[in-house]
């Protein structure tokens, strides 16, 4: 450096030495055939650039784009054994460490289940016993003369014999003779009374007979005897005239005849009939209305023998039919 140059000028002169551009290109890594780093970004920027124009143009003509296709066709491998390796492993951790919890959430199901099983009978329950109810105080109210509720307190546990008890007797005006019915048909008769309850003979017992009529709408079609053939057996109906055209599916109702049960209480429905090999008389099978005695819980004592005292809407009276077709029993 002379002496009299300015400051400016010692610094040209040391820019423009040979040495000292070395220097400074190998202190920011850039050699003498080196590209800077600027011009290098700037053209990795317009092939960006040019890549993303042609893939818009590739896809806008329905045409896979090659670059990314063979990148993407390598991957596609590694991706599915990645996948089935997070599947298995989520398996084993469920089967390893999801017992418990599958076993607490089926205890909770199981549990969940019988509540509302015991919800479901409890409705049912309550169903039942409102019809129950309001078929009592529709009968109750078509009654002339007001009938006798009596709860059921006991059967008699023998198949052969089929016998109730009911919770009335002669304080409560109960007689042998008693009928026993209940809304919708005919249960029985009082066969002995005591001072609080009553035994009953039902229908299905094996010495109870009662007269019956058949009827096919408003038409009388034959008269006979029903008797009982055992408990959870259907009643027979006996002494049926060949003649008499009986069916299954025709109503079963009392006759009667003979003043001890009145007429027109709903017995049951024919189910099958049966005609003897010399055809002389038929015989049929009715199915009580009332399960007896499995469906009794209570039953109603009417008092009178008449009628016209006991249900105030008849069924309709029997059709006339030619003399010597029916005979009362």
């Amino acid at each position: 450096m002379r002496w009299g140059r300015s400051r400016k000028q010692a610094r040209l002169e040391l820019l423009n030495r040979s040495d000292f551009r070395k220097r400074s290109r190998s202190r920011i890594g850039i050699g003498e055939g080196d590209i800077p780093p600027f011009p290098l970004l700037g053209a990795l920027l317009v092939l960006g650039i040019v890549l993303g124009v042609l893939h818009n143009r590739w896809n806008h003509a329905g045409h896979p784009d090659p670059v990314l296709a063979v990148p993407s066709a390598t991957l596609v491998p590694a991706q599915i054994g990645a996948a089935r390796v997070q599947n298995a492993a989520v398996f084993s951790w469920d089967s390893l460490f999801g017992a418990r919890r599958l076993k607490e959430e089926n205890l909770r199901l199981k549990a969940e289940i019988d509540r509302l099983t015991q919800e479901n009978e409890s409705l049912t329950v309550k169903a039942l016993e409102a019809d129950r109810l309001r078929e009592a105080i529709g009968f109750r109210r078509k009654s002339v003369q007001t009938p006798i509720a009596a709860e059921v307190i006991a059967w008699l546990p023998f198949a052969s014999v089929d016998t109730i008890t009911v919770a009335r007797g002669t304080r409560d005006g109960i007689r042998p003779g008693t009928i026993v019915r209940t809304p919708s048909s005919l249960v029985g008769r009082v066969t002995e009374s005591g001072l609080l309850s009553s035994q009953t003979l039902l229908l299905t017992d094996v010495s109870s007979e009662v007269g019956a009529l058949v009827r096919r709408g408003a038409k009388m079609q034959a008269i006979g005897i029903v008797q009982g053939t055992g408990r959870g057996q259907e009643l027979n109906l006996k002494h049926l005239l060949p003649e008499n055209d009986v069916k299954p599916g025709d109503k079963v109702y009392t006759s009667g005849f003979g003043g001890i049960v009145p007429p027109d209480i709903p017995i049951g429905i024919i189910s099958s009939v049966t005609e003897d090999k010399a055809h002389f008389l038929k015989t049929a099978k009715v199915t009580t209305l009332t399960n007896l005695p499995g469906d009794l819980r209570e039953v109603y004592l009417v008092r009178s023998n008449r009628a016209e005292d006991i249900f105030a809407e008849p069924s309709p009276a029997p059709s006339p039919s030619p003399a010597g077709s029916l005979r009362r029993p």
